[in-house]
């Protein structure tokens, strides 16, 4: 069963939030991004069992980490979330103040030149809000499909703050699916998505080696790619120092078609897994899930795909060309669940 709203402390929330990002507004962005980092330092004193469990999964994802080196990994990464949600004050400044540089940019412009779409994915890396906003700056404007949060108040301020920085969205719903794919269906269209959304608790990609389910962003991925012949860009942001960053851009990749639609699923499912993985390793401590992150327990299955590629009922013909999106599904009240027990 899931847990009741509270209109009164999501109003709260949301009102706080609004009053918060309103008074950071004004401010010199390496200030506003400073003071989130010290906001962050203090939240990791009073985090409790999320400080213990971050402390867990970066020594998974570093077991060659000494404690010092785990300790400033630690501090990071609660920097690193508060310096985002602090960032939201000046979101639409970052861009034109010259603070994110690209790397590797050729391949998508060449991909963009040939009128191709592209499916550009990415995960809640560093200020990840930055890869849509710079996308328009290179010629590929890119609306954003993203799972909004349960907090209504709060959605719209970042509904607002992204319309602001130039960025369109189509939310993970009924309506926005149908608008998003609409959309993808034009020549030389772009659409972003973020591939590590929380899921009963779980966050399934990366989802090194273990089984991957199947009602996932990543499924998404696959499914849209499917339906519209495009090219899948990962594209990973990066933060350097402070409030300035990197938009790094691997080759895109061309879906497969060799008649055998689980196997190119499968393929593709694992190149853009193996890539999500590589990011996290790379730099653990600026993966926003990192506190809420916990290790899938399910042992790895033999197909290439780790469970996600198994034959999915449809509307209309699945292997048509025209594959259904994987739509949000109601998980029983897990997700709540999940979120009453890390703001405990």
């Amino acid at each position: 069963m899931a847990a009741k709203r509270n209109p009164r402390r999501e109003w709260l929330e949301g009102a706080g939030l609004r009053l918060f990002l309103a008074a950071l507004r004004p401010w010199p962005i390496s200030a506003v991004s400073g003071f989130g980092a010290a906001l962050g330092r203090i939240a990791r004193r009073f985090a409790g069992h999320k400080r213990d469990r971050l402390r867990a999964n970066l020594a998974y994802l570093r077991p060659e980490a000494d404690g010092p080196e785990l300790d400033r990994l630690e501090r990071l990464a609660w920097e690193n979330l508060g310096r985002i949600i602090a960032e939201y004050a000046v979101l639409h400044r970052m861009i034109p103040s010259g603070r994110v540089d690209v790397v590797n940019i050729q391949p998508s412009l060449d991909a963009i030149s040939e009128g191709k779409r592209i499916l550009m994915v990415s995960l809640h890396l560093a200020h990840f809000e930055l890869a849509p906003i710079m996308s328009a700056g290179w010629g590929a404007p890119t609306p954003v499909f993203f799972k909004p949060p349960n907090n209504r108040y709060i959605s719209d301020i970042l509904t607002r703050i992204r319309n602001g920085a130039g960025v369109n969205q189509f939310a993970k719903n009924t309506t926005g699916t149908r608008e998003a794919l609409t959309h993808f269906a034009l020549p030389g269209a772009r659409l972003g998505m973020l591939m590590d959304e929380r899921l009963s608790g779980w966050i399934m990609v990366p989802s090194f080696g273990h089984r991957r389910m199947r009602s996932s962003a990543l499924h998404s991925v696959i499914r849209i790619s499917q339906r519209e012949p495009c090219v899948v860009l990962p594209a990973r942001m990066k933060r350097l120092n402070g409030a300035r960053f990197e938009l790094v851009l691997d080759d895109p990749i061309e879906p497969r078609n060799t008649g055998d639609p689980d196997a190119d699923e499968a393929w593709l499912a694992d190149r853009v897994d193996a890539i999500a993985e590589r990011w996290v390793r790379e730099t653990p401590e600026q993966w926003v899930w990192l506190q809420f992150w916990g290790r899938p327990q399910q042992p790895a299955t033999t197909s290439g795909a780790g469970g996600l590629h198994q034959p999915v009922p449809a509307a209309g013909s699945p292997r048509s060309g025209r594959a259904a999106v994987a739509e949000p599904q109601n998980n029983g009240g897990n997700d709540a669940r999940q979120d009453r027990r890390d703001r405990q």
